[in-house]
Order: structure tokens, then sequence, then C-alpha cells
């Protein structure tokens, strides 16, 4: 067996600088998804808890391109006698490839390039192999980022591989041990460990995401009761999604197709399976005509499983060439978590710790015995072959054995990951506070990159370099025990702009608004900066006063010069479009310099005042653009198309009834593949 750190070479899109703004949380920390009364009480327990959005501390990814030349990745090669497993450390861990040598076939899907999109919590987000989501509806905050691994050793001496990380929103610390539980293993073994080490009960949320071949598939669970999303509601990105219960392999909207075969959706879509805590080893599989099966089983409490699929739509079709190469993009998701559905939430106690051991793999399935339509003796086939290929009992023994070995020492750190984790053993030594439990203390986590230098600094010397007066900070903190040593520095020097914005966006995330805002006040009073000008603004906001927060966000870009971030141009115009104020923001747009004016965001929301105006030429130059930060269900690009081409055909047939003419247009034509990313083709 071997575990080696190597190089991948494929085609990449770069990953740009993040935006540096903070982006403050939902003060509705529950969401409120619809029932349409069909859901029970059980069921409804958790529904839309700790699901409203969250961002900070981290920031967002949101700069990159459609462009992507070849690139080398790092990647870590684990591999047994059956196996190789493939994983990306700067990706979130992700398992990048399942290759079953003896089979000569990968198990996975398996993307032929790197293409981050808009599709998660921090944007940036990429299809293909398995995903680890920790922490927050959304995918991981990692998942375009660097996590640690390590070489471990077992003291039988056996190696395994720890991929590990700590997570800045809610003090958690997680770590998967992968295994091959036997020499010759046709199974890869995660053993997943989460950690609440704070005082505090904190959300807790775990779904493993599987991305397999889409083309002829069948998706098979032990459990034909699910809970499905309301086509109706997924017209638009940021739509509350309404949510019903349906009996496999019939969901309402779709009448009497199957949809137990992916291909059969015409829209985006997904369900979910409500496997009960009382089965011992909950599983799913995805099925193929040739025989294969790709099968994954776990101990509980992983019990809910799901099935995602983009939809024969255009949209659909357009996303999955999109993420991939044009024809090579077809591939569905069967996931696993903790709650009935991604917009449940629960709770984690202080020193609480959750675990289990998930495995996948592959067994060989006549295809004449699950593709009868009788979906519960396809079921009934499935489970008995899981069983017979990795019985419940068997994955139990495993599952102890993984978990004698969850604080066996690295041999080997092969990957790092950021320094936030090491600032905390850093910050709970300082304060006479116990050691984070679960984290290695070996002297390898303590290089800080300009992200955690700041923290390091304030750590160490109780104060933070001062910011020049159009500078944007390059991170944040919001966890509240980081308080007390921004206090104590705001009152040595509360011109300090660093030390202000700082402390402010704490309390603001806190939701201690009046407290931060005087803070920021404070300080700008003292001496203007753009950060907290921008700040501020996002306070007036806040409170309505538009007139207020366009004024601060003019000082904001005004302070930054012809240096301008195009995160802060950005919002600048967001902030125009949302008061419908074109004209202002079409010459603020071409006021910025050429290089901000051609960030993809900025393009588009130049684009929606240019359909008001009636710029042809320049909405022309933008429809012809591909655009890579397009986010899930964004529609506006879509709907500018629709108004210009309504307006256009008005014009060309001299008619007056441009309501009635636009939906005629939509009814009739296509939007550009360029643009057109819906979710259901409407």
């Amino acid at each position: 067996m071997e575990i080696l750190l190597e190089t991948l070479t494929l085609p990449g899109a770069a990953l740009g600088p993040q935006n540096p703004l903070p982006r403050f949380r939902d003060p509705q920390h529950d969401r409120a998804p619809a029932s349409d009364g069909t859901l029970t009480d059980e069921q409804l327990a958790g529904f839309g808890k700790h699901t409203g959005a969250r961002l900070l501390p981290y920031c967002a990814q949101d700069r990159f391109s459609f462009d992507k030349p070849m690139r080398d990745y790092p990647v870590i090669r684990m591999e047994n006698d059956r196996l190789r497993a493939l994983f990306l450390p700067g990706f979130g861990g992700r398992l990048w490839s399942l290759y079953d040598k003896k089979l000569g076939r990968e198990l996975l899907f398996r993307n032929p390039v790197i293409q981050p999109a808009n599709l998660a919590l921090r944007c940036a987000w990429m299809s293909g192999g398995i995903e680890w989501n920790v922490g927050q509806l959304g995918h991981a905050y990692s998942t375009c980022d660097d996590v640690f691994f390590a070489r471990c050793t077992g003291p039988d001496g056996r190696p395994f591989l720890r991929m590990y990380d700590y997570l800045r929103t809610t003090g958690l610390v997680w770590q998967v041990d992968f295994h091959f539980p036997e020499e010759d293993s046709a199974f890869l073994a995660a053993h997943v460990r989460v950690i609440n080490p704070t005082d505090r009960v904190a959300p807790l949320y775990w779904w493993t995401n599987i991305a397999v071949p889409e083309t002829g598939a069948r998706v098979l669970s032990g459990c034909g009761d699910v809970i499905y999303i309301n086509p109706n509601t997924l017209t638009k990105e940021g739509t509350v999604h309404g949510y019903g219960a349906a009996r496999m392999p019939h969901l309402p909207p779709l009448g009497n197709a199957d949809v137990s075969y992916p291909e059969n959706f015409p829209y985006s879509n997904e369900y979910f399976f409500q496997n009960p805590p009382t089965d011992p080893a909950p599983w799913e599989a995805s099925l193929y005509r040739d025989g294969f099966t790709f099968v994954e089983r776990s101990t509980q409490p992983l019990r809910i499983r799901k099935m995602f699929c983009w939809g024969m739509h255009k949209g659909g079709r357009n996303w999955q060439d999109h993420l991939a190469l044009p024809g090579q993009g077809a591939y569905m998701e069967i996931q696993a978590g903790l709650s009935p559905t991604q917009c449940h939430g629960a709770d984690m106690t202080p020193g609480a710790v959750l675990r289990f051991t998930q495995c996948f793999g592959s067994m060989e399935l006549d295809p004449a015995l699950w593709s009868e339509p009788d979906w519960d003796a396809a079921v009934r086939c499935a489970g008995e072959e899981a069983e017979q290929v990795l019985p419940a009992a068997r994955l139990a023994e495993w599952d102890q054995a993984f978990t004698a070995l969850e604080d066996a020492p690295q041999a080997e750190l092969l990957h790092a990951g950021h320094g936030w984790g090491a600032l905390e053993q850093r910050r709970r030594a300082r304060m006479g506070e116990p050691p984070l439990p679960g984290w290695p203390e070996d002297g390898t986590h303590t290089v800080f990159s300009p992200e955690e230098q700041p923290w390091a600094e304030l750590l160490a010397d109780s104060r933070m370099t001062p910011l020049e007066p159009g500078q944007l900070p390059v991170s944040w903190m919001t966890d509240p025990a980081w308080r007390p040593l921004l206090t104590d520095a705001y009152r040595t020097d509360p011109s300090n702009a660093a030390v202000a914005a700082a402390l402010g966006v704490l309390e603001y995330e806190n939701e201690n608004w009046d407290e931060a805002a005087a803070i920021w006040r404070e300080n700008w009073n003292m001496q203007p900066t753009a950060i907290v000008c921008r700040c501020l603004a996002q306070n007036s906001l806040r409170k309505g006063k538009e007139p207020q927060a366009r004024e601060l966000m003019r000082q904001a870009m005004a302070l930054q010069g012809d240096a301008s971030h195009p995160a802060l141009a950005a919002e600048y115009l967001t902030m125009l479009q949302a008061q419908s104020r074109w004209q202002e923001l079409w010459d603020a747009f071409s006021a910025l310099p050429k290089a901000v004016q051609q960030d993809e965001r900025v393009t588009i929301l130049a684009a929606t005042a240019a359909g008001h105006l009636q710029n042809d030429e320049f909405l022309d130059r933008v429809f012809a653009h591909k655009f890579a930060v397009i986010r899930e269900g964004e529609t506006q690009l879509t709907d500018v198309w629709f108004a210009a081409m309504a307006r256009r055909k008005a014009a060309a047939e001299g008619r007056d009834d441009l309501a009635a003419v636009e939906q005629e247009v939509r009814a009739t034509m296509a939007p550009p593949d360029t643009i057109d990313f819906r979710l259901t083709g409407r």
C-alpha cells in the first residue's frame, strides 16, 4: 500500500484573489422553507434551522475565468492492490478519482478539467469526485481551499491517510481518516470525526456529495419514502424552496415518470431518501446497464440519502458542459447526510463528538434484476447484494477499529492548510484555556500566511499594522473569543482603521449592530478609509437609509481612486441596481478603470443598466461573452436578453404592447448558451 504526494496536470481555471469585503450573515438564522402539508411532524423537526446564509469570517472566492490552460495541482495518491484513490488537497480534499484496477474502471465521475463556478457558500465550486461538506448549507467553506493531509500509522504498522481542518465559523475540529480496511480491499473507507471543543452549542451539518456518471443510471436506496423539492420553487437563485413527501418511484410533479432514473427529470431537482435511524447501515447505489454498480454504505447517524441531477432542459445541460467540457459533463450526485434534507439543521452540544464510517466501492448486479418496473423488488435485490459485498456487521467492526485510531499521531504532514487552527491554539494558550482537542501539537502548523499574519501580530504585540485610506484588510475574525484582544487594541489606538474595522466586523457579525456602527463612526471621523466607509454604508442599508448608503459608497470608491477594487465596485453598482438608478449605475461603470470594467460581475451589473438605457452595442458584446461567474439559478442576463429581444421585435413590428411581446419571446426564443444557466428552463 502506498500514500504519496504527487502532481496532477490537467486543464484548469485559476482562482483569483478572494473578495476582501466582509459579507455579513443573514439576520434570519433560520430560513422558512415551505411544506405542502405532506411532511410528518418528525420530518418537520429542525426544518430550516441554521440555514440562513453565513460566510464570515471566510471571504468569498468570486474571481475566476473560463480560461483553462494546463496546470499542475498537488494530488495525494492512496493505493492498494485493488484501488487507486486521488485526493486534491487544494480543493477541500476532494476525492478526484477512485479507480478500480481489477475492473479497469473509474468508479466516480472524474471531471477532465478544474473549472470553478458560482455554486457555493464562497462562490467557487467545481464538479466531480467526492466532496466532504461540513458546517453550513451551501457546500463546505473549504471546497475550493487548502486542507491538511497527513500520513498516519496504526499500532500494527499499517499506514492510513488523515484529512483535517478547523472550522472558523463555529470552532469545530473535523477530520476524515481514510483506510483500506483490508490489504486488497475493494472499498475505500472514510472514518469521520467532528468535535465541538467550545462551550457553545454549534450548528451540526454534514453531507458527503458523490458525483457519478448519469447516462443510463438508476438510483436506489433502502427506503422508498422521499422528500422532494417542488420545481415551481426553483425558478430563481435565492428562492425559498417548497418541499413535499412522496413514495418512490413517482413524484407528483412528474406523474408516472420513474424518477429513480435521473434522466427522466426535465428540470434540475433532488430528492432525499428517508432511511430510518433503526437501519444499522444505510446505503445508496447507482446502477448501470452493463451490470456495474457504484455503492456506498455507512454506519449511523449518517442515514439520509439523496439524488441530485441537473435535468435534461437546456440550462441543466449547459451547466454540465460549463463545469466540464462540452459533451463530457453528464453526471449526477448521490449524497449522504445527517438530516431529512439539506434545509434541516441540528445542534451539537459543547464537548460533543460526531463519528461515523462510510465506505465507497462497487458491485456487479444483473440489470434484469433491477431494471424492472417493480421499484421495491429492485431495492430488495440491490440491498441484498450490498449486504453480501459489504455486510453491516463488518462495517460496524471497521468503525470500531477506526475509532480506536482517531488520535494516532502523524507520521508525515503531506499538505498544509491554513494557520487558523494554530492561531486558535496560540490564543487558547495566551488566555490560559485548554488546548484545541483533536488538533496536532507538533509545531508543524505555525507557518502563517498574509491572511493569518495580522492576527498573529495581534496575539504577539496587541496591535495591528494600520491601513492606508484605500487599502482593504485581507482577513476577518468573528469568534467572540477574540473580542478582548481587539477591544484592548482599539482602546489603545482608536484611530487605527485596521483594528476599528476588525472589531466592528466582529461585533456586527455577532449582531451587536449599534456597537459596531459606533466604532466605525468614531474611527471614520478621525480619518476616513474605504473599508470603514463601506461598512457604514452596509449599516445604512440595513436601516433603510439608501441616500446615505450611496454617499458612503461613493466616498469609499473615491478613497480607492484609480486602484478601485472590483469587489467594491461591484457592491456599489449592486446598490445602484437595487435602487433602479440606471443612469447613475452606467455613469459609475463608465468611470471605472478598464480592468475593473472587465470584471465579470461588474460587466453583468452594467448590462442591467444598458438594457434599460437601450445600449444595444454593449448588450450584444455581453450576450456573446462566455461568463464563468453566473450564479446557479441566476437570471439577470437572461431577463435582460428577453427584454432586449422583445423591444427589438416590438420595434420591428410596430407594436406598443411590450409586455405581450416579451411573453411571446419567452415562449418561442432561447437565450444564448453563454448566458443561459436557468434551473427550470423558464
